[in-house]
């Protein structure tokens, strides 16, 4: 059993928590505790392919793996971003949300999925591979689209 003591300032902690400021102490036990000062992209990157191929093949090989990056897709992106305009004007606000639906529909340049689902594609790379890029590309005119 952990009893309180007083420390230097007055107030009353456990015996263990006193304890944990021990770490920047100097003594026997953490005299061969070499701890780099470095940030961790300086030590990660040299392992970042490593790390990056066995992460996306854990979640092809193994099932445990799929299922915890699609729970982990499902929880950060929910039902996805959907924008609901707060305009007095019915009309305007209507015209506004159909517009957004036409715009999900059209958002991907390569016709592949939705907005919705290219949310959950950023999600998955993010959880497998570490980072995502994503190019926001102006579309013409031209291209007879909606928005």
């Amino acid at each position: 059993r952990h009893y309180p003591t007083l420390t230097r300032n007055g107030f009353l902690l456990p015996e263990r928590i006193k304890a944990s400021y021990e770490g920047a102490g100097e003594g026997r036990r953490s005299a061969s505790w070499d701890a780099p000062d470095t940030g961790i992209n300086s030590i990660n990157t040299p392992a970042l392919r490593n790390l990056r191929s066995r992460s996306r093949a854990a979640v092809r090989n193994d099932p445990y793996a799929f299922n915890v990056i699609d729970k982990r897709v499902s929880n950060l992106i929910g039902t996805g971003i959907t924008p609901r305009p707060k305009i007095e004007d019915d009309a305007l606000r209507k015209l506004q949300q159909e517009l957004w639906e036409d715009w999900v529909d059209e958002s991907d340049a390569d016709g592949l999925t939705d907005f919705y689902g290219q949310q959950a594609l950023i999600a998955r790379t993010v959880e497998t591979a570490g980072e995502c890029f994503v190019r926001l590309r102006p579309r013409g005119q031209d291209e007879d689209l909606a928005v």
